[in-house]
């Protein structure tokens, strides 16, 4: 994964519900987690622009009456209230944190992976040519930084970052033609300064949907055994069995018995849709305490493809790419309650966006032709507040999120000069 980042930032630079679903057992843990929030399919790289070339011919072929060559505007309004780009207002920030990369010194690339629950900044510095990385934690309050022993082995992303650990997902290809995904986790132990890496000789492998840790501490893998890579990135609207592992006992694996697309699980819900990357006209949540399951359709329209959804606040939050008769994409990030009714919808070009561990959904925009909305926003999923954090992105197509603690913000964006990218933490008085 190292060498593969590497790769792509020089080139970058040159161009039904189960019964024994043990939902005690997930509330009985349910303190405060710091989990990352993600508006990427994990796994697949590209899955979701293939997906989205998918469904504007869907939405061509379900209307033999349109005509390519004649715009007609959005095939699907968004339903209750929008907000534009333009519509955010500016930020009264207090910078704590800030790392600058330059594309042309990868070898020393410093990202910011999110801060834990008790306010330590975790840094990152991959290693040129080597599979491992070094990381850092920094006091955001004073400053001090402790040097943890290097990671063992390739990560891809950090899915919780707590008082007590960092767990990273390692997943890794397997050679062959199917090219099908293994499922593997690096765990450090804060207390005792160790890693172990962990792997679930039962666990299917094949496409990897979406992981989540539960507030039982197990981790929560969607996963397709029938697919893999080549035929997922030639196709849409794929589904996964959902499994949970123990992040201590290997041996320790269980099917959740239950088909989902999209999923999230936050303290007190586990909620999925229909299909990941695909049309989902139904989600299901379900309340961790009592097992009551409530479904319902968000209103999002037969023409928007639901990349992935969250949950967080109370709100679930579903990560789209729609349609028009003409093939022109019109991105949106719609928000709900969770019983389905709208609170709002960011509807813009080009945009992208993930959920933080603190309630805010951060938003990216990256338009070519219209670059004075460029740049990272935050909407906050409690108040309502629509924030504009910076103008300008990276110069190049990477997005670098990670799980943020409540009470910071954390974003990327470009440099003031040059090629490469800046990532930033703040609070907001």
């Amino acid at each position: 994964m190292v060498n593969e980042l590497h790769s792509l930032l020089q080139e970058s630079s040159d161009n039904a519900p189960y019964d024994d679903f043990d939902a005690a057992a997930l509330l009985r843990a349910g303190r405060s987690r710091n989990r990352r929030r993600r508006a990427t399919v994990v796994g697949i790289a590209g899955l979701a622009a293939a997906a989205v070339v998918a469904v504007s011919t869907l939405a061509l072929d379900l209307d033999p009456k349109a005509d390519p060559a004649t715009p007609v505007g959005p095939v699907s309004e968004p339903v209750g209230p929008v907000l534009t780009l333009s519509d955010a207002t500016s930020a009264n920030l207090i910078p704590v944190l800030q790392t600058a990369n330059d594309l042309d010194d990868v070898a020393t690339a410093r990202f910011l992976d999110g801060v834990t629950e008790d306010g330590q900044a975790v840094v990152r510095v991959d290693k040129s040519g080597q599979d491992s990385a070094s990381l850092t934690l920094v006091d955001l309050a004073t400053d001090a930084e402790e040097p943890l022993p290097d990671v063992p082995g390739p990560v891809s992303h950090l899915l919780e970052a707590t008082g007590e650990h960092l767990v990273y997902s390692a997943e890794k290809v397997i050679t062959g033609e199917e090219r099908k995904t293994e499922a593997r986790s690096l765990v450090f132990d804060r207390a005792s300064e160790t890693w172990r890496e962990m792997r679930w000789p039962e666990l299917p492998v094949g496409v990897m949907l979406g992981q989540d840790v539960g507030p039982d501490g197990r981790l929560y893998v969607a996963v397709n055994p029938e697919a893999d890579a080549v035929s997922a990135l030639n196709g849409w609207g794929l589904t996964g069995e959902l499994w949970s592992v123990s992040l201590t006992d290997p041996e320790d694996v269980r099917d959740e018995d239950l088909v989902v697309g999209s999923f999230a699980i936050d303290d007190d819900h586990l909620v999925w849709g229909e299909q990941s990357n695909g049309i989902s006209n139904r989600l299901t949540v379900r309340d961790l305490e009592s097992g009551d399951e409530t479904s319902f359709d968000p209103q999002s329209g037969r023409y928007c493809l639901q990349s992935s959804l969250d949950v967080d606040a109370d709100r679930i939050v579903m990560f789209q790419s729609c349609v028009t008769e003409n093939g022109v994409t019109d991105d949106r990030i719609q928000v709900v309650s969770m019983t389905g009714e709208p609170v709002v919808t960011i509807q813009d070009d080009s945009i992208t966006g993930s959920v933080d561990a603190g309630g805010h959904v951060i938003v990216t925009a990256d338009n070519p032709d219209n670059r004075d909305t460029n740049g990272a926003y935050s909407y906050d999923l409690t108040t309502g507040d629509f924030l504009r954090l910076s103008t300008g992105t990276p110069r190049f197509h990477l997005t670098l999120w990670g799980p943020v603690a409540e009470g910071y913000l954390m974003w990327t964006e470009g440099p003031a000069r040059g090629q490469g990218w800046v990532q930033k933490i703040a609070t907001v008085p």
